[in-house]
């Protein structure tokens, strides 16, 4: 691959959930080009298995591998949980979890214990606790899956996401009173009001901001960040443009144009 500090960023997810990972990117790395790729035609990747899930981000690499990206960053839980128990895939490009940054700060914070709210698969992993457990053994971890929250955002049924997040974020605080929730999945920070209301005095820790920061510091260190002029975002989807456009302008991209891809 060639690829230099111009060359873009992907960033991809399974539909419009990485758009805060895009966000938190953008505000921290205003000079960099960004190409964004939401796969809402097999959202939520959590109620997949593994075969299907390395089937569908092989589609993925190799889209990006051909626009010469410099860096990948999953903004999937779902995904960056299977490589964290499976290895990074030789591909090329560097892929930049969004579990790995979150889990190294909650081990530092001198928490006694956790939760942490997420896709099926992410939950079953285990990897969450595995990671956090890792630095700091004393901590608790206590996990809730939702197999519908991720397909109501990104599919936009605003209507029907209050009694999903009522029902996940209620089961775990019924278990585990908690201070603390890591939101791991990038489409639930979109509905974080949802959250806050069901638990107000519940501290809900987005993972975007610090996988944002990592990706400053990878790029620093391997100098190939782009000082330039403002960088350029493009966001592809392989669903609804329409429901991506309507999402993306809640998150400040409301100018920016949305285009249909089949991989």
């Amino acid at each position: 691959m060639l690829y230099n500090s111009q060359s873009p960023i992907g960033i991809y997810d399974s539909g419009v959930g990485g758009l805060t990972v895009l966000r938190e990117l953008r505000a921290r790395l205003p000079g960099e080009n960004i190409l964004y790729f939401g796969d809402s035609a097999n959202c939520p990747f959590g109620n997949r298995d593994e075969k299907e899930l390395t089937a569908i981000t092989n589609r993925i690499f190799s889209f990006f591998r051909d626009q010469d990206v410099k860096l990948t960053v999953s903004a999937c839980n779902t995904t960056s949980a299977l490589f964290q128990l499976k290895g990074e895939p030789d591909i090329g490009f560097r892929v930049l979890s969004i579990i790995e940054p979150i889990s190294h700060k909650i081990a530092r914070l001198g928490l006694d214990e956790v939760g942490v709210i997420a896709t099926e698969f992410t939950i079953s992993s285990g990897i969450y606790e595995k990671l956090i457990r890792r630095e700091n053994p004393d901590i608790r971890v206590w996990g809730q899956y939702s197999r519908n929250l991720a397909r109501l955002v990104d599919n936009c049924l605003w209507d029907e996401i209050p009694a999903e997040v009522e029902a996940c974020a209620g089961a775990l605080l019924g278990r585990h009173p908690l201070d603390h929730i890591i939101l791991a999945c990038t489409h639930y920070p979109i509905v974080r009001e949802q959250f806050c209301r069901v638990a107000p005095g519940v501290t809900f820790l987005d993972p975007a901001q610090d996988q944002a920061l990592a990706a400053e510091r990878l790029l620093a260190e391997k100098n190939l960040q782009n000082t330039g002029s403002e960088g350029t975002v493009r966001i592809y989807t392989s669903g609804d443009p329409a429901l991506f456009e309507e999402v993306a302008g809640r998150l400040g991209f409301e100018d920016t144009k949305i285009e249909r891809l089949t991989l």
